[in-house]
């Protein structure tokens, strides 16, 4: 039985718990630490975390000073600029790490994590979910095995509606940065991270290997009154010569599940959550299943726990994502999309807003593989500079316009 620490319950944080106390039910665990900052507000996770013969601290340097090379592995479901000192620390200690994603905000913060991880002989996994699942990795089997041929483009798109609340419910939603450290929070370095991990992945030249991304062209715009973006294209070109496309928003009317399509010569792969209504018969689809997902986020932690042989998600693998991130900074600017183009939705205690008619432009722009400049229906689109992202090693782009945040606190796990 696997010795387990974990930073916070709540927020995100709240499915990790809700995964450990499956792991516990099982008996492969015992939560023996848990730092909870706001016990107060947590009083029902915290009888329950102590009934069960689990410390509680406020502090996660001293929880991880009180148990330095007494437990096997650190959950850190936190924000992203706590993920490098988190895990720095986690892996001092000697624990294995299960780092949410993104695995950092920066590409040199990923590059140290190697390093750490290197040095303390541990294995550091990031929560990338999917990454855990046997879809995924028969749909890269395939692909290697060119059951579709030649591969000339992978593309995926998301839509995922958000209302002011979201962006409101911490000190870093929607920032680039929480005082002197990095942040970038946006729909592809947060919600839809999965997917842009999925494609440097499944356009990687080995089974276990993701593709590097070798250039990039972003587009990124607000629509909400945030730092970052909440709306965003990109076209990355890869070291194995394959192009891709991701396109998201969280500013729009509809929701629309995310699903990645990989298109060969002689035909096409399908990844989604939920299976499809019309299935075409040049479509090869591995579904995630949604509602399966307890199973899946069981996978990934039989996996961290050395349960079982599936390789899931790498710093390596991760640091694919974070460098396209870091280079869609890098091309673009945060663009304010105008207010003519906005409606604002007002709910009982909430409100949306929402980008006139951006469902269709995502669909237009997935379907003819376009950015949105490159369309002539987008009046407030914008190109973004081609950024070389070869040898790429280190994020220091900022729009002046964007300076760092005095932020009022640092509670966020």
């Amino acid at each position: 039985m696997k010795k387990v620490v974990t930073i916070g319950v709540s927020g995100f944080a709240s499915v990790h718990f809700r995964d450990l106390k499956r792991q516990h039910s099982y008996g492969n665990i015992s939560i023996v630490a848990a730092t909870v900052i706001n016990q107060e507000e947590e009083l029902e996770r915290c009888a329950w975390l102590t009934e069960h013969g689990c410390q509680l601290f406020t502090d996660f340097q001293e929880m991880l000073a009180e148990y330095r090379n007494r437990a096997d592995v650190c959950i850190i479901p936190t924000g992203i600029h706590w993920h490098l000192p988190m895990t720095e620390a986690a892996l001092k200690a000697g624990m294995n790490v299960l780092l949410e994603k993104p695995a950092a905000a920066t590409i040199q913060e990923v590059l140290y994590m190697k390093q750490l991880e290197l040095e303390a002989e541990k294995r550091v996994y990031i929560g990338y979910q999917h990454m855990y699942s046997d879809q995924v990795w028969r749909a890269k089997a395939d692909i290697l095995a060119d059951k579709i041929g030649k591969i000339r483009v992978l593309k995926s798109c998301g839509i995922w509606p958000r209302s002011a609340a979201y962006f409101n419910r911490n000190d870093w939603a929607g920032k680039l940065r929480n005082q002197d450290r990095w942040i970038l929070d946006s729909p592809f370095n947060n919600a839809f991270a999965h997917w842009l991990n999925l494609l440097c992945f499944l356009s990687g030249p080995s089974l276990v290997e993701s593709a590097s991304p070798k250039e990039i062209q972003a587009e990124l715009y607000r629509a909400n009154d945030i730092e970052s973006a909440d709306t965003a294209c990109m076209r990355i070109l890869t070291d194995t010569g394959i192009t891709l496309l991701l396109y998201l928003t969280h500013a729009s009317t509809k929701k629309v599940e995310p699903s990645l399509e990989v298109l060969g010569e002689h035909g096409q792969i399908t990844i989604q959550e939920f299976p499809p209504q019309k299935k075409r018969n040049d479509v090869n689809y591995y579904i995630i299943a949604k509602e399966k997902e307890n199973e899946l986020r069981d996978q990934m932690y039989e996996t961290i726990l050395e349960r079982s042989q599936s390789i899931g998600c790498s710093l390596e693998n991760a640091s694919k994502q974070t460098i396209c991130t870091n280079g869609a900074h890098e091309s673009s600017p945060i663009n304010p999309i105008p207010k003519e183009c906005l409606k604002k939705v007002a709910t009982a205690d909430d409100y949306f807003v929402y980008i006139n008619d951006i469902d269709e432009i995502i669909r237009d722009a997935h379907k003819n593989e376009q950015l949105f400049s490159e369309m002539d229906t987008v009046s407030w689109a914008k190109p973004g500079n081609k950024v070389s992202l070869s040898d790429y090693s280190s994020f220091t782009d900022l729009c002046e316009a964007n300076p760092p945040l005095k932020s009022k606190s640092l509670r966020v796990y």
